[in-house]
């Protein structure tokens, strides 16, 4: 920049001259060496280097007041930041650079941790994990705690998984016989040979001091769960008949494993396999057969081919699951979630690790497995419902559904239709029941029971058909004429429900005998009536023997038989009605080609089984109207 000055006559100075810079551009963040970002620092004394490109330096701990660089601070117990920035000559400032880190000086020592939960038999848990501070305090010491959930259960053995030979490798030992030893070949090490053509001869047998000692070599331990002996190939006076299998981790003192008496080989090389109770299986180094009785009558020896130690899988027992790191929530607690749905005991383990630790604390707490419901009722294929309760063609009706539950009282139960909740009744005694409304077609009905524990239901596929009539069985006081209205080719169903009072309304005093009971059907006036298909449940029975379909024939009175439901074994001595409050039959019909009005009637038939349409007696049941239009 040049300047001049002018005076009042106009006479002009000389020229000066002035040079500067003009800088808005603020300098780069500065490089953070120390403390590393993420550390931990053992001293409360952090030391910073912190390097600026261009300017002067500033440094600040926990947002405190700015200071020089190079400088650092005193740090207490716990996390802390450290933000740098530089400014340049012309007062621009840059970027901040900031790194974290932990003082852990040792004064962050826990009073206690304490594990609290829920205090009685849950579903699944949330364990909330209180950890009591110092004085100073522990923040931001949720690394240093770990939890484990530790299920104890019954610890048995499953030698189908897994049996495996444990009797190689180790040393074998005898009681002995001093001045009359094994003859050769047949020695203490024959027993362990995997070779059931040797055998192992004791000539102490005699007195029931005999006894034979594996040891596993190198100090190693087994839990032998299973072992067998096999008799060797001569005298079997020399067999074993009582014992002992004993275990011992030093040779000294010895635990009894297994004791038989009176066992007897009934041939040569023949192997028997005996079990140890699951309660006496443990780690041992030596096992020990002690054999206090042979089958004499005066054995003079002991002998066996083999004996073989086994060990088999383990099933149950201790199982450890590590729960979700803790999450501190403030005040120095922390929180983590344990979700359990297998039953029994639990206990919820966390142990704090850092500074002034370890410290441990546990927490039992009963987990339930989810509720079941055993026995909600089944629903049925297909829903026909009362003729009654609606108008012929109308589509939907309401049916009434019912279950039966082991689930306590005050638990929900819903019934749903194609997904869509319809009741949500509540559960009284273990029973629960609505009444719904649904249209005709297809659709996938629940029952469903919300529990504590968990939810049960029972899905079925249901047919629901309005278009229909029924016949209620039972109605001996006379014909009752119902109407129903279709067009020509028109089809609808009629339902028999229940079965005649046999042995009641036609003949109170007769005994049943060798009757049949058959659903006829006759078809009187025009238009013609067509049978298309019959269903009966053939799974109902009367005195032992099902109900089957039969075919559509004349029986010689003008009926048509539908449906042979039962038949008497001949028991004579049956007097009784036959009776039952469920659909036995659908007769499914088309109306003819023309107008006009038909009747069907609907009855059944006590029939001699020698077809003796003679003798009939026939019981009225329902008398259909058709009217075609």
């Amino acid at each position: 920049m040049d300047a001049q000055c002018t005076d009042t006559c106009g006479n002009v100075s000389a020229l000066a001259t002035s040079n500067f810079d003009v800088d808005t551009v603020a300098p780069a963040a500065p490089t953070i060496t120390s403390p590393a970002d993420g550390s931990t620092l053992a001293t409360s004394n952090v030391v910073t280097d912190i390097t600026c490109a261009e300017g002067t330096c500033e440094e600040r701990l926990d947002s405190g007041a700015w200071q020089a660089c190079s400088t650092g601070f005193t740090a207490g117990q716990g996390p802390h930041t450290i933000d740098a920035q530089c400014t340049d000559t012309c007062g621009n400032t840059g970027p901040m650079a900031s790194v974290s880190f932990y003082v852990d000086i040792g004064v962050c020592t826990p009073d206690a941790i304490v594990v609290t939960g829920p205090a009685s038999a849950i579903c699944e848990a949330d364990i909330t994990i209180s950890l009591t501070e110092g004085a100073v305090g522990c923040p931001g010491k949720a690394a240093d705690i770990t939890c484990s959930l530790e299920e104890v259960t019954t610890v048995s053995y499953d030698c189908g998984i897994s049996q495996v030979a444990r009797t190689s490798g180790g040393t074998v030992t005898e009681s002995g016989c001093p001045g009359n030893p094994s003859p050769p070949g047949e020695d203490l090490t024959m027993a362990f040979d995997d070779n059931v053509n040797t055998k192992w001869l004791d000539f102490c047998g005699a007195d029931g001091t005999s006894w034979i000692q594996y040891q596993y070599g190198g100090g190693a331990q087994y839990k032998i769960k299973r072992y067998s002996i096999t008799s060797a190939n001569d005298a079997p006076e020399r067999d074993p008949r009582d014992w002992e299998l004993q275990g011992s981790n030093d040779g000294v003192v010895y635990d009894t494993l297994d004791t038989r008496a009176g066992i007897q080989f009934t041939a040569r090389f023949q192997t028997l396999t005996f079990d140890i109770a699951d309660g006496n299986v443990a780690e041992y180094e030596y096992y020990r057969l002690w054999i206090t009785a042979l089958w004499g009558p005066a054995p003079v020896a002991v002998q066996l081919a083999e004996i073989e130690l086994y060990e088999c899988a383990e099933v149950g027992g201790s199982s450890y699951t590590p729960l979700p790191p803790p999450v501190e929530i403030g005040g120095g607690d922390y929180q983590t979630n344990a979700s359990v749905t297998s039953p029994g005991p639990a206990t919820v383990v966390c142990v704090y690790s850092g500074t002034g630790g370890p410290l441990s604390d546990n927490h039992l707490v009963t987990f339930v497995a989810p509720s079941t419901v055993t026995n909600i009722d089944p629903l049925p294929d297909d829903y026909l419902g009362p003729a009654d309760d609606v108008d012929p063609g109308t589509p939907g009706m309401q049916i009434s559904v019912s279950g039966s539950t082991d689930a306590p009282d005050g638990e929900v139960a819903a019934i749903l239709v194609d997904g869509v909740t319809q009741a949500t009744p509540l559960v009284s005694g273990g029973i629960f029941s609505a009444t719904i409304t649904i249209a005709d077609g297809v659709h996938t009905l629940i029952e469903r029971v919300v529990m504590s524990c968990g939810t049960a239901s029972v899905t079925k596929q249901i047919t629901v058909d309005s278009d229909y009539y029924a016949v209620i069985v039972g109605d001996t006081s006379g014909v009752t004429v119902d109407t129903i209205t279709v067009g020509t080719g028109g089809s609808f169903d009629v339902m028999v429900y229940g079965a005649v009072l046999v042995g009641d309304a036609v003949s109170p005093t007769e005994s049943l005998g060798s009757y049949q009971f058959v659903i006829s059907h006759q078809v009187v006036g025009a238009p013609t009536m067509t049978l298309n298909s019959i269903v009966g449940d053939g799974t109902l029975e009367f005195d032992g023997v099902p109900g089957q379909i039969i075919s559509n024939s004349d029986d010689g009175g003008g009926y048509a038989d539908s449906l042979f439901f039962a038949t008497n074994d001949g028991d004579s001595s049956y007097t009784g009605p036959m009776g039952f409050d469920i659909p036995l039959a659908v007769l499914n019909f088309t109306a003819g080609g023309s107008t006009g009005t038909t009747t069907i009637y609907i009855d059944a038939v006590e029939d001699y089984i020698s077809n003796d349409f003679v003798d009939l007696d026939r019981v009225p049941l329902r008398a259909l109207t058709i009217i075609v239009q």
